[in-house]
């Protein structure tokens, strides 16, 4: 049962194989009217009613919001200066992977890559500490109030805020089945 070796003329170019890929070629990038593309990019935008954000603090919490894919950077820019103790010291915004700093906040949440939803971390090179307003921290969500809410607030209304134990994942929850079993884990669900 030897394998059947295929001769040179097998992975030599045919002019019909030829003639194949370039009709493909002219098919993909025919020319398009400036009023064409844009209308395609309209209708790719239109898909998207909002985009959420996340933004991740250098100590681990998490600012959750809601924009219009229409928004500017610039809006989310505005809104973590107002959430922040310090807004005078500067700070810079990046996505991974791969790291992309955002260094134009004049462009759309979703021409910067940022809809429908991203991670979007706050690095701030200056500056040790806490970084939210006191006000903003107290408003943070219990385990128990976010299991019955909604992750994202609908648009317009303030920022969620977790904490870093809400967005580390734990290892070791399990709820007990009945005394003196062994206990189940959370994400088993038998016969429901």
């Amino acid at each position: 049962m030897g394998q059947r070796s295929e001769s040179d003329e097998f992975y030599e170019l045919t002019p019909e194989d030829y003639a194949r890929l370039v009709s493909k070629k002219r098919e993909e990038r025919f020319l398009k009217t400036a009023k064409s593309r844009d209308a395609e990019a309209a209708a790719r935008r239109s898909k998207f009613a909002k985009a959420t954000l996340r933004v991740q603090f250098p100590d681990s919490i998490i600012v959750e919001a809601d924009f219009s894919p229409l928004d500017l950077v610039l809006k989310l820019v505005t809104m973590l200066e107002k959430l922040q103790l310090k807004p005078e010291i500067p700070f810079h915004l990046y996505t991974t992977p791969p790291k992309q700093i955002l260094k134009d906040y004049n462009v759309t949440m979703y021409d910067a890559g940022l809809v429908p939803g991203a991670l979007v971390y706050l690095s701030n090179s200056d500056f040790q500490g806490p970084y939210l307003k006191e006000i903003v921290l107290a408003s943070q969500h219990s385990d128990e109030e976010s299991k019955h809410q909604v992750l994202a607030p609908p648009a317009g209304s303030p920022p969620r805020v977790a904490s870093p134990e809400e967005t580390r994942p734990s290892s070791r929850q399990t709820v007990p089945v009945c005394k003196g079993s062994k206990p189940k884990p959370k994400w088993l669900k038998l016969g429901k």
